[in-house]
C-alpha cells in the first residue's frame, strides 16, 4: 500500500512537471507569435516610411521622430525578448521545442529589423543634414546684395562668351 501511494504521488509530480513544461512551451509559443506580430508591424512601418521619404524637410522630422520612438520601444522591449530568446534555448535543450525554425526566424528578424532600422534612421539624418545645409545656401545666397550677383552674372557672360571665342 505504501508503494502503492509512493507511486500514485511520483506520477502525480510528473504529470505536474509534464504540464507546467507544456505550460511553459505553450506559453512560449504564444510569446513567440506576439513578438513575430510586433516585428512585422515594424516592417510595414518601415515600408510606409520608406513609401514617404520623398517629403518635405518638415515630413522628414516626422519620419526621424517616428524610427527614434520605435528604437526606444523595442530598446524597452529587448530584455523580454532576451528572456524568450533564453527560454527558448533551454525549451530546446529538453527537447520540448520541437519546431526550431520558428525560434530561429524570430532571433534572426529581431536582428535585421534592428539593423533596418538603425540603417534608415541614419540615411534620414543624412537626408535632414542635406536638407539643412540646401536651406543654408539658399540663405548664405539671399543675403548677397543684389549688385554683387548682378556684377557677378556680368562677369560670368563674359567669360562665358570670352570662352566662345
Amino acid at each position: 500500500m505504501i508503494e502503492y501511494s509512493h507511486s500514485i504521488e511520483s506520477i502525480k509530480n510528473r504529470i505536474k512537471q509534464i504540464e507546467a513544461n507544456q505550460y511553459s512551451k505553450f506559453n512560449f509559443d504564444k510569446r513567440c507569435q506576439k513578438w513575430n506580430d510586433y516585428i512585422q508591424a515594424i516592417e510595414q512601418n518601415l515600408s510606409v516610411i520608406q513609401q514617404n521619404l520623398h517629403t518635405n524637410y518638415h515630413g522628414l522630422l516626422e519620419i526621424d521622430a517616428n524610427l527614434s520612438n520605435t528604437i526606444n520601444d523595442f530598446n524597452q522591449r529587448q530584455q523580454e525578448l532576451i528572456q524568450l530568446v533564453n527560454e527558448g534555448k533551454q525549451l530546446i535543450e529538453q527537447n520540448l521545442l520541437m519546431d526550431q525554425n520558428t525560434f530561429t526566424k524570430l532571433e534572426q528578424r529581431w536582428q535585421t529589423i534592428m539593423k533596418t532600422i538603425l540603417t534608415k534612421q541614419q540615411q534620414i539624418k543624412d537626408i535632414i543634414k542635406l536638407w539643412l545645409s540646401y536651406q543654408n545656401y539658399l540663405e548664405s545666397m539671399n543675403s548677397f546684395s543684389f549688385s554683387y550677383l548682378f556684377s557677378y552674372d556680368y562677369y560670368l557672360f563674359r567669360l562665358l562668351s570670352f570662352i566662345k571665342r
